[in-house]
């Protein structure tokens, strides 16, 4: 069967491939038995405007392009996170994510109030592929863990997406890190409660270059200040992690922040930016690493 996939917007994640379009239907339209139109946030399911920069960016909704995408093709069908589709199915690779990014789990038991998963943990058949998108990769049970790990070592350019969590990461998940070719590891920062976890991963990966120690800090959440989430930033810096600064959204609206809030993550999100801070060392004591 031959599946044209529709999304609202381009993000990182996004297949490349010549049956993936962004948007409203090209003047030149391919032949295809059925349109999927896929909505990974709420936000995008109407029609909105954003402001990523200076000018505000009209985004056409995933409601709005299934009326346009119906106009020429019979079988067209809206589904996606956002609809509470979160892959309960099979994973083909590929289709709604692209090459390379590979789920060998689903959902997670912690349920934070912030994030927009939903589902319990799950384990999937494991799909070979480069970079590890768990919801929480950690919750795994370890035979599952050793059974991925054991897949990565056919991979390079290895990368943890998902956001490993912090107080479950083993000295044996250490050693099975160790062993492959590792381009980058995300942590996950949210809340400075979850800071002494942080500090205690930065000790177990000494020597682990902090290009390569990526750390997601959720900013503005709950009341934050600019002040405290700066003071949050940096001691996540100061732990041996570059962040990755995520502006709050909840799931039933967007939420328009000041320039002040976007300049802040738009500085702890750039590495290029962030590599020349202050002067800091941008490369941890070296002790052995991945």
């Amino acid at each position: 069967m031959r599946i044209l996939r529709v999304f609202p917007r381009r993000t990182a994640f996004t297949p490349k491939d010549d049956l993936a379009f962004i948007g409203n239907p090209p003047l030149d339209r391919p032949e295809a038995d059925e349109i999927h139109i896929s909505c990974t946030f709420t936000w995008d399911k109407k029609d909105h405007f954003e402001k990523p920069g200076r000018k505000k960016v009209f985004v056409a909704g995933a409601e709005t392009l299934l009326k346009a995408w119906s106009q020429y093709y019979p079988v067209v069908k809206l589904g996606g996170p956002a609809y509470g589709d979160r892959g309960r199915g099979e994973f083909v690779p590929g289709r709604y994510i692209r090459d390379g990014v590979t789920f060998t789990s689903r959902g997670c038991n912690n349920h934070c109030p912030w994030c927009l998963v939903e589902d319990s943990l799950r384990q999937l058949p494991l799909v070979p592929g480069n970079i590890i998108n768990d919801d929480n990769f950690l919750q795994n049970p370890r035979e599952h863990r050793k059974i991925v790990y054991e897949m990565l070592h056919t991979q390079s350019r290895i990368e943890f997406l998902g956001g490993l969590q912090s107080n479950l990461l083993t000295e044996w998940d250490v050693e099975q890190l160790r062993s492959l070719r590792i381009y980058q590891l995300f942590f996950a920062c949210d809340t400075k409660g979850a800071l002494k976890a942080l500090q205690r991963v930065g000790k177990m990966l000494n020597g682990l270059d902090r290009r390569k120690a990526r750390c997601y800090v959720l900013l503005a959440f709950n009341g934050q200040t600019i002040s405290e989430a700066i003071g949050h930033l940096e001691d996540v810096w100061a732990a041996g992690f570059m962040p990755h600064a995520q502006l709050y959204q909840p799931p039933d609206h967007w939420i328009e922040y000041s320039n002040e809030w976007r300049e802040l993550s738009r500085r702890w999100i750039r590495p290029a930016v962030m590599q020349t801070m202050d002067g800091k060392d941008f490369i941890l004591p070296h002790n052995g690493g991945i």
